[in-house]
């Protein structure tokens, strides 16, 4: 599962290089041609199970809330906004940023899956009561009603801003419900062997990218946006995949133990430099060496967000022995 964390956490970056990284000029010459619009449709769809499967694995671990865990995941998120601030400034990626601009930025208002999951965050110790409490009966009533509820109004009908495509609290805590359900219960249709889990997930993504592809533009209906069911379908089933893989290695715990820096250090102020490297991969001329590129470049974010990370994490155990911090953190948990 820590190996799904970080498959996830790349997904992430396939999707915003096959997506928002790409200029639309970009996007045009590559939609150009049956074949290149069909592969970008197929990488989006594949990729766009990213944060849905971050939150789902959330919910099958369970997340137990602690101030010490809220308050080192807030100073992650400010840690990654100083260090991309810095690199966009000092290699000229972005102008002098004014006092508006600082106070936006460490509001976290260019990462909007920081904020979402804080919510999340704090909402847990009520989503493990009701979880743990409700009758297996009841919580399956519920989840349908929402997801039914969220299909209308969070998917196929425009209005609610705040709950539009999956990007609120609130699909974050449906998803969270949804892997506790299949976690405490496992329902009949999650025990399905790994063969079938992945013949299923293919299937959707396949479907989904011919809708897409075939739709995207002409109604409103989008078919790759994080509360659409089949994307989260395929997620819940990408995840239950990985669920049937025993592995162990110290090695892979230590990468999934930080790579949530690689979603920090590529967007925010970092996301005008990601564009960059996608463009001028781009630029080397034929598909093949595109591809190559791209994937090796999105390798050396992830290396980098990492190792960043654990610098960072030296940087915060410093912090949280001094007195005055042990102190205080005592008497807001009492």
């Amino acid at each position: 599962m820590e190996l799904l964390r970080i498959v996830a956490m790349f997904l992430v970056l396939l999707v915003h290089a096959s997506g928002a990284a790409l200029d639309t000029t970009i996007i045009k010459q590559i939609d150009s041609t049956q074949i290149g619009a069909f592969s970008r449709s197929l990488i989006y769809s594949f990729s766009i199970i990213s944060v849905n499967v971050f939150i789902l694995l959330s919910g099958w671990y369970g997340i137990h809330a602690k101030v010490k865990r809220l308050t080192e995941f807030i100073f992650q998120c400010l840690f990654f906004v100083c260090v991309t601030l810095a690199i966009a400034v000092g290699f000229s990626y972005t102008q002098q940023p004014s006092v508006h601009d600082l106070i936006s930025a460490f509001m976290l208002n260019n990462y909007w899956f920081c904020r979402a999951y804080i919510i999340l965050y704090i909402m847990t110790p009520a989503l493990n009561a009701m979880a743990e409490k409700c009758p297996q009966s009841q919580f399956k009533k519920v989840l349908i009603a929402f997801f039914i509820m969220q299909t209308i109004y969070g998917w196929l009908s425009r209005g609610t801003t705040w709950y539009e495509l999956g990007y609120s609290p609130l699909s974050f805590m449906g998803l969270y419900l949804l892997a506790r359900y299949m976690r405490l219960y496992r329902p009949k249709w999650s025990t399905l062997n790994i063969k079938w889990n992945l013949i299923l997930f293919v299937t959707i993504v396949v479907i989904n990218t011919l809708l897409y592809k075939t739709y995207s533009g002409k109604i409103y209906l989008k078919f790759n946006v994080y509360s659409s069911p089949m994307v989260i379908a395929a997620a819940v089933l990408f995840l239950l995949s990985f669920t049937k893989i025993s592995l162990r290695s110290r090695f892979i715990n230590w990468i999934a133990s930080s790579c949530f820096a690689v979603y920090l250090l590529h967007m925010g102020y970092g996301f005008d430099i990601y564009k960059y490297g996608i463009s001028r991969c781009y630029q080397t001329g034929n598909t093949l060496s595109f591809i190559v590129c791209v994937f090796l470049f999105m390798i050396l974010v992830f290396v980098v967000a990492v190792l960043i990370d654990k610098v960072r994490i030296r940087l915060w155990n410093t912090i949280i022995k001094t007195k005055w911090i042990h102190a205080l953190r005592e008497r807001i948990e009492q």
